[in-house]
């Protein structure tokens, strides 16, 4: 992700979350129909890649967002109740 485009508040980084748990989601399923070697025949050439490789995609991606929200709320959390998070 472009460095500009990073979500920066706690809010941001939830409807990153969101977002990349739909677009694993749509990976899964698309891949579920048509398998894990097949690839989206709509797409250039230069731009498919297999099912397979999609999702692996999309995880490391949610990675990325699952991280950011785990600690913006755990910092959100600890302001709220002074207890650390880990």
């Amino acid at each position: 992700m472009r460095p500009e485009y990073m979500p920066k508040t706690t809010q941001q980084k939830l409807g990153y979350l969101i977002e990349e748990m739909g677009e694993v989601a749509a990976a899964v399923g698309k891949t579920l129909r048509w398998g894990l070697g097949s690839a989206n025949p709509e797409l250039p050439l230069e731009k498919r890649e297999m099912n397979g490789d999609w999702i692996l995609r999309e995880l490391h991606d949610l990675q990325l967002a699952i991280n950011l929200a785990h600690d913006a709320l755990c910092i959100e959390m600890e302001a709220i109740d002074g207890n650390e998070r880990a």
